[in-house]
């Protein structure tokens, strides 16, 4: 079973809301989330490829 596109892309503007927030209070749950950014980017990326195809 597939994740949705826009499920992966709200997931990424969630993120990075929180990467703003933890980066200005040089909070460490920075790396963690740039992490899960990333993991949401590569599949978001995959679900694209796999609609190409």
């Amino acid at each position: 079973m597939s994740i949705s596109k826009s499920y992966h892309e709200k997931q990424i503007e969630k993120i990075d809301k929180l990467i703003q927030k933890s980066f200005w209070l040089k909070h460490k749950s920075y790396w963690f989330l740039n992490k899960w950014r990333n993991e949401h980017l590569r599949e978001l990326k995959k679900s694209e490829e796999g609609e190409v195809i």
